[in-house]
């Protein structure tokens, strides 16, 4: 997982096949998840032996890490493989997390998944897609 938080992408292509790609730390964090703080060659590597969809014990997906770092391209290689409407346990989406980190392009290519795919939220309404707004920053809390 080491590789993972550092970019070390030629290091996690020697171990990834001696490896378990889906276990988690002691906080329920993935390889993937923290590959997607930024590391995109990690995030193409591990996606193949990778479930994106497993969260941490905050609820944060592989897509949320990213779209908080603001890796463009982690969010390209997360978003077709991610639920986009998936929420932490104090109801932060990918699209939410962006916005509250001033990632106003990444929350742009979020959207713009979400229109493509008809993605909903919650409710099954796409309205609040095309609501301005961001969601306070205050929010967003260590271990979210």
């Amino acid at each position: 997982m080491l590789s993972c938080i550092e970019g070390e992408d030629a290091l996690l292509a020697l171990l990834l096949p001696f490896s378990e790609a889906r276990s988690s730390d002691r906080d329920g964090e993935t390889a993937l998840m923290l590959a997607a703080f930024g590391h995109p060659r990690c995030v193409e590597l591990l996606l193949p032996f990778s479930d994106p969809m497993a969260c941490d014990d905050d609820g944060w997906t592989a897509l949320m890490w990213a779209a908080s770092s603001g890796s463009e391209r982690c969010i390209e290689l997360l978003l077709p493989h991610s639920d986009v409407n998936a929420a932490t346990a104090s109801g932060l989406t990918a699209l939410d997390i962006a916005r509250a980190y001033a990632r106003e392009a990444q929350a742009q290519q979020i959207r713009r998944h979400m229109l493509a795919t008809r993605a909903t939220d919650m409710a099954g309404s796409d309205t609040p897609l095309a609501m301005p707004g961001t969601p306070p920053a205050s929010r967003i809390t260590p271990g979210d």
